[in-house]
């Protein structure tokens, strides 16, 4: 008992008799909490934007949204777009999965949140059907992810170095 008392004063305690309350912070067409991610400070969230492929960061603060990447396309044959994201430990950066019709996989591209347009290409692999960013170290040079080989029979959660490299930590058929 007392050790769950401690744990609900430093979360805040907050509502009747010490129990934690939630609230609706957004809503809306773009909020897709399933492929999303929020900032540490939880000021950002960033987002797959459904209507134009592009990645999306939204500000909690100023309540507006701006596009992170201006490369999303939705032209047949020549489709390209992020899904899952994740934002660094330090607030600054952002791993994305992003998809090319043309090449017909996904790769994992990092972009910094400061506004510079050019993201960088992480990680690619031609046996790598899907991917998933979930976190980043607290040094911010390697980024958890999860995953699935072509053969949509292996799944693998592994650790993306900056240098491209994959350390497997699991990996399952």
């Amino acid at each position: 008992k007392e050790a769950v008392a401690l744990a609900r004063a430093r979360l805040g305690g907050g509502g009747p008799a010490g129990q934690l309350s939630a609230r609706l912070a957004w809503t809306g067409p773009k909020a897709d909490g399933s492929e999303s991610s929020l900032s540490p400070d939880g000021r950002f969230l960033s987002f797959p934007d459904w209507d134009t492929g592009n990645l999306g960061l939204h500000d909690f603060v100023s309540g507006a949204d701006r596009m992170l990447t201006n490369a999303g396309s939705w032209k047949h044959g020549e489709s390209a777009f992020a899904e899952v994201s994740a934002i660094s430990r330090d607030g600054k950066q952002v791993a994305y999965a992003w998809y090319e019709d043309k090449l017909d996989r996904y790769e994992l591209r990092v972009l910094s949140l400061n506004g510079d347009p050019n993201p960088r290409r992480v990680f690619e692999d031609t046996n790598v059907n899907y991917i998933e960013p979930r976190d980043w170290s607290p040094d911010g040079k390697w980024i958890a992810a999860s995953l699935w080989e072509r053969d949509n029979k292996t799944a693998q959660i592994g650790l993306i170095g900056a240098d491209g490299s994959l350390r497997l930590l699991k990996s399952e058929t």
